[in-house]
């Protein structure tokens, strides 16, 4: 018990893995019983994940994630770009650039490409405006 304490106190990320799940959920309008539901994980695990009081098992992280929209990698690790992608409002895009992660690098090169001619477009109509 007082390892798993240890643990807890070493947490270098500013915010615990339960808190990001919790944080997650509030986010989506979810209860931790709908959580619950939607993922097939007793509430009481659910309280008990938030708490930081168990380690769920890695079956139980994919169920999460995929249950609150975010990737693995926001839920475990918090990563900055991670961060970002939770801002954005438009969720079919966020699952749009998840799913181009997946390409090969022509392919993400030639979808840099057009997002960055967009960009410029959307720029340049804003400043003749």
């Amino acid at each position: 018990m007082a390892i798993r304490k240890q643990k807890k106190g070493t947490q270098t990320s500013e915010s615990s893995f339960g808190q990001r799940v919790a944080s997650a959920r509030r986010e989506r309008g979810l209860t931790q019983g709908e959580l619950a539901d939607k993922t097939g994980v007793h509430i009481s695990h659910i309280q008990r994940i938030e708490a930081n009081n168990s380690q769920p098992t890695v079956d139980v992280l994919k169920r999460l994630a995929e249950a609150l929209e975010v990737s693995l990698d926001l839920l475990v690790f918090e990563r900055a770009s991670e961060v970002a992608t939770r801002q954005m409002v438009d969720r079919e895009l966020v699952a749009q650039f998840a799913a181009i992660e997946d390409f090969n690098d022509t392919d993400k090169q030639a979808i840099k490409t057009i997002l960055a001619a967009m960009i410029v477009k959307q720029r340049v109509e804003a400043a003749v405006r």
